[in-house]
């Protein structure tokens, strides 16, 4: 699975993507467990407070991706490598079956 860790959460985004997210159960991933793109990226990665992500089978059929939080997300992306962020691109679905990139603002 591909995943974007975003750097930095502040207690009100944190509300508003799990407000977002309320039909998945949030679990936290062991850094181990994380295989980056690129290996000199570990040190980066375990400097990280904690890594998040969200699991389970219910999803809102109408949900469309905001562009605010896409943006968000192919900054975050492209943190970790251009062929990370363009992987990231090519694996995202969204309900519509459009590219995740026609969201961005």
């Amino acid at each position: 699975m591909n995943g974007v860790l975003i750097p930095t959460v502040n207690r009100d985004e944190f509300a508003t993507f799990r407000e977002r997210e309320r039909w998945y159960r949030l679990i936290e991933v062991p850094f181990g467990d994380i295989v980056p793109y690129d290996e000199d990226d570990r040190d980066r990665l375990e400097r990280t407070d904690l890594v998040l992500t969200t699991t389970g089978l219910e999803t809102d059929p109408d949900i469309e991706p905001i562009p605010g939080y896409v943006a968000d997300c192919l900054e975050s992306a492209g943190e970790w490598g251009e062929e990370f962020r363009d992987d990231f691109v090519e694996s995202t679905a969204t309900n519509a079956g459009k590219p995740v990139t026609e969201y961005r603002e």
